[in-house]
């Protein structure tokens, strides 16, 4: 990813109210004319430095940050094509760059059901429904994204809850941590999942007081369903890696670290970022 910085909001909507604007008038003995010029800024560089208040941005390169205690100092470069951005003393900090992230699972949430601040279940099945009347008979329908820590009804989804608008199609719906799924009667009835299954080592198959599964798998026992679910071809994993890398620039980060990434994928995100296919 190739974004250079990262101001907050205020100065995000600086830079739209005010955009980019050209200056003409004298070169600054010592700086090469820069592409960008941002001043009247706050720019964090570390906690052992001063808040440096200008910087300039040459061939998509930082090339040098200032401390010039003069809010018009862009305004002495030269000639066109150099910019100046005033921030109107808003704060710049360096790219922020997520430690834990799932790249792959970004990608596939926003290439299948995107369940993302769900707020309820109630508002979990009326996004269901509208899926479900789109998906062929008996075709499962896939989604991921939920997560029910603020929900009113302060509990997991159950299969009763997903059979009232899907008692035919397969339903998996993947919680947004990626640990754990609530499925419906079909899919459990379809993966053979019963009151008697035993969970696999490292998952557990929750069920009611009746001892019947209630539609939430944990971890390994996902894997259960994991036939039901749509194959993970390598072109599938590509457009994956393409939609995660748009969704992180999108909201501005410059690098991440993706976990329990798959080994073999790496020659694939080279081959994508080489072809400038990631953002």
């Amino acid at each position: 990813m190739t974004r250079l910085l990262i101001a907050t909001a205020l100065s995000a909507s600086v830079l739209s109210a005010n955009a980019c604007k050209p200056v003409q008038t004298k070169t600054v003995q010592g700086l090469d004319n820069p592409d960008i010029c941002i001043q009247n800024a706050h720019i964090y560089q570390s906690q052992e430095e001063s808040l440096a208040d200008a910087l300039t941005i040459k061939d998509g390169k930082i090339s040098k940050v200032l401390l010039p205690n003069d809010p018009k100092f862009c305004d002495k470069f030269t000639i066109a094509p150099t910019k100046v951005i005033d921030l109107n003393g808003a704060y710049v900090y360096p790219g922020f760059v997520d430690s834990h992230a799932h790249l792959l699972g970004v990608g596939l949430r926003e290439m299948t059901l995107n369940l993302e601040g769900t707020p309820s279940i109630k508002a979990l099945l009326e996004t269901l429904a509208i899926e479900v009347k789109k998906t062929p008979s008996g075709e499962t329908v896939y989604g991921r994204g939920w997560i029910e820590t603020h929900w009113p009804e302060n509990r997991f989804p159950t299969r009763q809850d997903l059979d009232t608008v899907s008692p035919d199609n397969p339903v998996i719906l993947q919680r947004a941590d990626g640990h754990a799924m609530v499925v419906n009667s079909a899919a459990l009835e379809a993966a053979g999942i019963t009151k008697s299954t035993q969970p696999p080592f490292g998952g557990d198959i929750l069920k009611g007081k009746d001892g019947e599964p209630t539609g939430m798998l944990i971890d390994h026992a996902m894997g259960l369903v994991e036939n039901l679910m749509p194959k993970l071809t390598n072109a599938r994993k590509e457009a994956a890696y393409i939609k995660a890398s748009e969704i992180y620039a999108a909201y501005g980060w410059t690098g991440m670290h993706s976990m329990s990434a798959d080994a073999r994928d790496i020659p694939m995100i080279e081959r994508l970022s080489d072809a400038g296919k990631l953002k």
